[in-house]
Protein backbone atom coordinates (compact mmCIF):
# COMPACT_ATOMS: atom_id res chain seq x y z
CA UNK A 1 0.00 0.00 0.00
CA UNK A 2 1.26 3.46 -0.79
CA UNK A 3 1.67 6.18 1.79
CA UNK A 4 -1.17 8.54 2.66
CA UNK A 5 -3.97 6.51 1.07
CA UNK A 6 -6.87 8.65 -0.13
CA UNK A 7 -9.39 6.47 1.67
CA UNK A 8 -8.10 7.81 4.97
CA UNK A 9 -9.27 11.30 4.04
CA UNK A 10 -12.53 9.92 2.70
CA UNK A 11 -13.47 8.78 6.17
CA UNK A 12 -13.08 5.01 5.97
CA UNK A 13 -11.25 5.13 9.24
CA UNK A 14 -11.85 7.42 12.16
CA UNK A 15 -9.70 9.94 13.98
CA UNK A 16 -10.41 10.31 17.67
CA UNK A 17 -10.85 13.84 18.96
CA UNK A 18 -8.89 13.94 22.20
CA UNK A 19 -8.64 16.89 24.54
CA UNK A 20 -5.36 17.99 26.08
CA UNK A 21 -4.37 15.71 28.96
CA UNK A 22 -3.08 16.66 32.37
CA UNK A 23 0.28 15.06 33.16
CA UNK A 24 0.38 15.06 36.92
CA UNK A 25 -0.56 18.00 39.11
CA UNK A 26 -0.14 19.88 42.32
CA UNK A 27 -1.51 23.22 43.39
CA UNK A 28 1.86 24.97 43.01
CA UNK A 29 2.67 23.29 39.75
CA UNK A 30 -0.46 24.21 37.81
CA UNK A 31 1.24 26.56 35.29
CA UNK A 32 3.83 23.89 34.47
CA UNK A 33 1.13 21.22 34.17
CA UNK A 34 -0.90 23.44 31.86
CA UNK A 35 2.16 24.11 29.70
CA UNK A 36 2.96 20.40 29.48
CA UNK A 37 -0.63 19.63 28.58
CA UNK A 38 -0.60 22.23 25.83
CA UNK A 39 2.66 20.81 24.48
CA UNK A 40 1.15 17.31 24.32
CA UNK A 41 -1.97 18.62 22.62
CA UNK A 42 0.12 20.58 20.08
CA UNK A 43 2.26 17.57 19.20
CA UNK A 44 -0.80 15.34 18.88
CA UNK A 45 -2.59 17.79 16.59
CA UNK A 46 0.51 18.32 14.46
CA UNK A 47 0.82 14.55 14.10
CA UNK A 48 -2.72 14.49 12.69
CA UNK A 49 -1.84 17.23 10.22
CA UNK A 50 1.32 15.45 9.12
CA UNK A 51 -0.67 12.28 8.47
CA UNK A 52 -3.19 14.20 6.34
CA UNK A 53 -0.27 15.74 4.42
CA UNK A 54 1.20 12.33 3.65
CA UNK A 55 4.14 12.69 6.05
CA UNK A 56 3.85 9.52 8.15
CA UNK A 57 7.39 9.53 9.53
CA UNK A 58 6.97 13.04 10.94
CA UNK A 59 3.67 11.95 12.43
CA UNK A 60 5.26 8.89 14.06
CA UNK A 61 8.07 11.02 15.53
CA UNK A 62 5.60 13.34 17.27
CA UNK A 63 3.34 10.55 18.46
CA UNK A 64 6.26 8.74 20.06
CA UNK A 65 7.06 11.95 21.92
CA UNK A 66 3.46 12.17 23.12
CA UNK A 67 3.44 8.53 24.22
CA UNK A 68 6.77 8.92 26.02
CA UNK A 69 5.07 11.52 28.23
CA UNK A 70 1.59 9.93 28.37
CA UNK A 71 1.81 6.20 27.60
CA UNK A 72 -1.95 5.81 28.10
CA UNK A 73 -2.94 8.50 25.59
CA UNK A 74 -5.66 6.53 23.78
CA UNK A 75 -6.02 9.08 20.96
CA UNK A 76 -2.30 8.92 20.19
CA UNK A 77 -2.46 5.12 20.08
CA UNK A 78 -5.40 5.32 17.66
CA UNK A 79 -3.63 7.89 15.51
CA UNK A 80 -0.44 5.84 15.47
CA UNK A 81 -2.55 2.92 14.24
CA UNK A 82 -3.86 5.11 11.43
CA UNK A 83 -0.32 6.06 10.43
CA UNK A 84 0.69 2.39 10.27
CA UNK A 85 -2.48 1.58 8.29
CA UNK A 86 -1.76 4.38 5.80
CA UNK A 87 1.62 2.85 4.99
CA UNK A 88 0.37 -0.73 4.76
CA UNK A 89 1.69 -2.00 8.11
CA UNK A 90 -1.51 -3.80 9.09
CA UNK A 91 -0.15 -5.84 12.01
CA UNK A 92 1.31 -2.73 13.65
CA UNK A 93 -1.93 -0.84 13.00
CA UNK A 94 -4.00 -3.61 14.53
CA UNK A 95 -1.78 -3.71 17.62
CA UNK A 96 -2.12 0.05 18.18
CA UNK A 97 -5.91 0.01 17.80
CA UNK A 98 -6.10 -2.86 20.28
CA UNK A 99 -3.88 -0.93 22.72
CA UNK A 100 -6.11 2.13 22.38
CA UNK A 101 -9.13 -0.01 23.25
CA UNK A 102 -7.35 -1.58 26.21
CA UNK A 103 -6.83 1.93 27.54
CA UNK A 104 -10.33 3.11 26.65
CA UNK A 105 -12.89 0.45 25.64
CA UNK A 106 -15.32 3.25 24.76
CA UNK A 107 -13.11 4.79 22.07
CA UNK A 108 -15.41 3.78 19.23
CA UNK A 109 -13.24 5.41 16.56
CA UNK A 110 -10.50 2.91 17.39
CA UNK A 111 -13.04 0.07 17.27
CA UNK A 112 -14.13 1.08 13.75
CA UNK A 113 -10.49 1.25 12.70
CA UNK A 114 -9.76 -2.15 14.19
CA UNK A 115 -12.69 -3.58 12.23
CA UNK A 116 -11.33 -2.13 8.99
CA UNK A 117 -7.92 -3.71 9.55
CA UNK A 118 -9.44 -7.06 10.49
CA UNK A 119 -11.51 -6.97 7.31
CA UNK A 120 -8.42 -6.20 5.22
CA UNK A 121 -6.66 -9.14 6.87
CA UNK A 122 -9.57 -11.45 5.98
CA UNK A 123 -10.89 -11.87 9.54
CA UNK A 124 -14.43 -11.02 8.44
CA UNK A 125 -16.22 -12.54 11.43
CA UNK A 126 -14.33 -10.51 13.99
CA UNK A 127 -14.56 -7.40 11.80
CA UNK A 128 -18.35 -7.80 11.74
CA UNK A 129 -18.35 -8.06 15.52
CA UNK A 130 -16.30 -4.87 15.97
CA UNK A 131 -18.54 -2.84 13.65
CA UNK A 132 -21.69 -4.13 15.35
CA UNK A 133 -20.27 -3.39 18.77
CA UNK A 134 -19.59 0.19 17.66
CA UNK A 135 -23.21 0.48 16.56
CA UNK A 136 -24.28 -0.47 20.09
CA UNK A 137 -22.69 2.77 21.28
CA UNK A 138 -25.69 5.09 20.97
CA UNK A 139 -23.50 8.11 21.79
CA UNK A 140 -21.25 7.56 18.75
CA UNK A 141 -21.79 10.63 16.55
CA UNK A 142 -21.11 9.04 13.14
CA UNK A 143 -22.81 5.61 12.99
CA UNK A 144 -22.77 5.79 9.19
CA UNK A 145 -19.05 4.89 9.31
CA UNK A 146 -19.42 1.47 10.96
CA UNK A 147 -22.53 0.85 8.83
CA UNK A 148 -20.64 1.48 5.57
CA UNK A 149 -17.67 -0.57 6.72
CA UNK A 150 -20.01 -3.36 7.78
CA UNK A 151 -21.56 -3.26 4.30
CA UNK A 152 -18.13 -3.47 2.67
CA UNK A 153 -17.20 -6.39 4.91
CA UNK A 154 -20.41 -8.18 3.93
CA UNK A 155 -19.65 -7.59 0.25
CA UNK A 156 -16.32 -9.33 0.74
CA UNK A 157 -18.21 -12.29 2.21
CA UNK A 158 -20.50 -12.54 -0.82
CA UNK A 159 -23.54 -11.09 0.96
CA UNK A 160 -24.64 -8.20 -1.28
CA UNK A 161 -28.24 -8.11 -0.05
CA UNK A 162 -27.10 -7.69 3.55
CA UNK A 163 -24.60 -5.08 2.36
CA UNK A 164 -27.39 -3.28 0.52
CA UNK A 165 -29.45 -3.05 3.70
CA UNK A 166 -26.53 -1.73 5.77
CA UNK A 167 -25.53 0.84 3.16
CA UNK A 168 -29.16 1.94 2.91
CA UNK A 169 -29.24 2.35 6.67
CA UNK A 170 -26.10 4.50 6.46
CA UNK A 171 -27.78 6.71 3.86
CA UNK A 172 -30.85 7.14 6.04
CA UNK A 173 -28.59 8.03 8.96
CA UNK A 174 -26.58 10.61 7.00
CA UNK A 175 -27.86 11.50 3.50
CA UNK A 176 -24.61 13.40 2.83
CA UNK A 177 -22.22 10.51 3.43
CA UNK A 178 -21.00 10.03 -0.15
CA UNK A 179 -19.21 6.72 0.40
CA UNK A 180 -22.49 5.13 1.54
CA UNK A 181 -23.98 5.77 -1.90
CA UNK A 182 -21.00 4.26 -3.69
CA UNK A 183 -21.22 1.10 -1.61
CA UNK A 184 -25.01 1.00 -1.99
CA UNK A 185 -24.84 1.10 -5.79
CA UNK A 186 -22.09 -1.54 -5.87
CA UNK A 187 -24.21 -3.81 -3.66
CA UNK A 188 -27.30 -3.10 -5.76
CA UNK A 189 -25.54 -4.19 -8.94
CA UNK A 190 -24.12 -7.31 -7.30
CA UNK A 191 -27.36 -8.37 -5.57
CA UNK A 192 -29.32 -8.63 -8.81
CA UNK A 193 -33.10 -8.42 -9.17
CA UNK A 194 -34.15 -10.68 -6.30
CA UNK A 195 -34.74 -8.50 -3.27
CA UNK A 196 -32.54 -5.65 -4.51
CA UNK A 197 -35.39 -3.98 -6.36
CA UNK A 198 -37.57 -3.92 -3.26
CA UNK A 199 -34.78 -2.47 -1.13
CA UNK A 200 -34.09 0.21 -3.74
CA UNK A 201 -37.76 1.20 -4.00
CA UNK A 202 -38.12 1.32 -0.22
CA UNK A 203 -35.09 3.55 0.24
CA UNK A 204 -36.22 5.79 -2.61
CA UNK A 205 -39.64 6.17 -0.96
CA UNK A 206 -38.17 6.88 2.48
CA UNK A 207 -35.78 9.53 1.17
CA UNK A 208 -37.95 10.93 -1.61
CA UNK A 209 -37.82 14.59 -0.58
CA UNK A 210 -34.10 14.71 0.25
CA UNK A 211 -32.16 16.62 -2.38
CA UNK A 212 -28.86 15.27 -1.07
CA UNK A 213 -30.14 11.72 -1.38
CA UNK A 214 -31.16 12.04 -5.01
CA UNK A 215 -28.08 14.00 -6.02
CA UNK A 216 -25.55 11.73 -4.30
CA UNK A 217 -27.26 8.56 -5.48
CA UNK A 218 -27.37 9.92 -9.04
CA UNK A 219 -23.65 10.66 -8.95
CA UNK A 220 -22.95 7.14 -7.67
CA UNK A 221 -25.02 5.70 -10.55
CA UNK A 222 -23.07 7.86 -13.04
CA UNK A 223 -19.81 6.40 -11.74
CA UNK A 224 -21.25 2.93 -12.31
CA UNK A 225 -22.40 3.97 -15.83
CA UNK A 226 -26.08 3.43 -14.95
CA UNK A 227 -27.24 6.60 -16.67
CA UNK A 228 -30.93 5.76 -16.75
CA UNK A 229 -31.20 5.59 -12.98
CA UNK A 230 -28.88 8.56 -12.58
CA UNK A 231 -31.07 10.65 -14.87
CA UNK A 232 -34.23 9.80 -12.92
CA UNK A 233 -32.69 10.98 -9.64
CA UNK A 234 -31.23 14.12 -11.16
CA UNK A 235 -34.59 15.03 -12.62
CA UNK A 236 -36.17 14.49 -9.21
CA UNK A 237 -33.76 17.03 -7.67
CA UNK A 238 -34.76 19.64 -10.26
CA UNK A 239 -38.46 18.91 -9.76
CA UNK A 240 -38.27 19.18 -5.97
CA UNK A 241 -36.47 22.54 -5.73
CA UNK A 242 -35.67 24.07 -9.13
CA UNK A 243 -33.84 27.08 -7.64
CA UNK A 244 -31.61 25.16 -5.24
CA UNK A 245 -27.85 24.74 -5.47
CA UNK A 246 -28.39 20.99 -5.78
CA UNK A 247 -30.72 21.56 -8.76
CA UNK A 248 -28.00 23.58 -10.48
CA UNK A 249 -25.57 20.70 -9.99
CA UNK A 250 -28.23 18.25 -11.20
CA UNK A 251 -28.76 20.22 -14.42
CA UNK A 252 -25.02 20.29 -15.06
CA UNK A 253 -24.85 16.51 -14.58
CA UNK A 254 -27.87 15.99 -16.84
CA UNK A 255 -26.16 17.86 -19.63
CA UNK A 256 -23.16 15.55 -19.36
CA UNK A 257 -25.10 12.29 -19.53
CA UNK A 258 -27.63 13.18 -22.26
Amino acid sequence: MREGRATLKAGWLALAAVAALAVGCSTRGKPAVAAASRDISTRYNMARIYLEQGRPQDSIRLLKQVLDQVPRHDGARNLLGLVHWSTGRLEQARAEFERALEINPYLSDARVNLGVVLSEQGDYTRADAEFRRTLEDKTYPTPEKPLVNLALNQMKQGKPREALARAGEAIRTNPRHVRAYEVYVQALRTAGAAGAGTEYQTLQRDMDRSLDFHLNLAEAFVREKDNARARAHLQRVVALEPDSEQATRARQSLEKIH
